[in-house]
């Protein structure tokens, strides 16, 4: 049932309760004509009893499209946004009014989502600040080490070279 899409779930919710109003009406048409014991009374109750069937019916698949219009179709809506928004780098402000019947929840995706991009951003400066940081701290070191009379290199644990300066350069080739 997980695995359904929200709008099928919801069309078999409302079938689920036209369905039980349905057999609650014809258990209680069968009550009351087996307890007249009169059979010629049985075609009332039976047109009593598709009536009411027919009215649960329809007011089941007229609640459940306003419901869809509203509610369903809104909420998927407002999922495929997010999801774009997500994978696609989408700065384009989340439309409050995809969702009017939803209460405060498309503002409040609106709002995670202006905050994510807020962070986004704010990440990346403060990647490029480290970044060029890190680049003058390997140019001072560079300086230092060009500087001492012989020839250095920097490695990893793995044996991969990091640094070196001009004079290992020389000896290396």
């Amino acid at each position: 049932m997980k695995d359904l899409p929200v709008r099928l779930r919801v069309f078999l919710f409302f079938c689920l309760v036209a369905a039980g109003g349905i057999a609650a009406i014809t258990v209680g048409a069968w009550l009351g004509f087996r307890q007249l014991g009169q059979p010629e009374a049985m075609s009332a109750f039976m047109t009593a009893a598709i009536v009411s069937g027919l009215g649960i019916l329809g007011a089941a698949a007229g609640i459940w499209l306003l419901f869809d219009e509203h509610v369903s179709k809104p909420i998927e809506a407002l999922a495929a946004t997010l999801r774009v928004r997500a994978h696609g780098k989408i700065d384009k402000k989340i439309d409050a009014a995809l969702a009017p019947y939803l209460g405060d929840l498309a503002p409040a995706a609106a709002a995670i989502h202006r905050k994510l991009s807020e962070m986004s951003s704010e990440n990346s400066e403060t990647i490029a600040q480290q970044t060029e940081r890190l680049r003058r701290h390997r140019a001072q070191l560079l300086q230092i080490l060009s500087d001492i009379p012989m020839a250095i290199l920097v490695m990893t644990r793995d044996h991969q070279i990091v640094l070196y300066d001009g004079q290992a350069a020389d000896l290396m080739a």
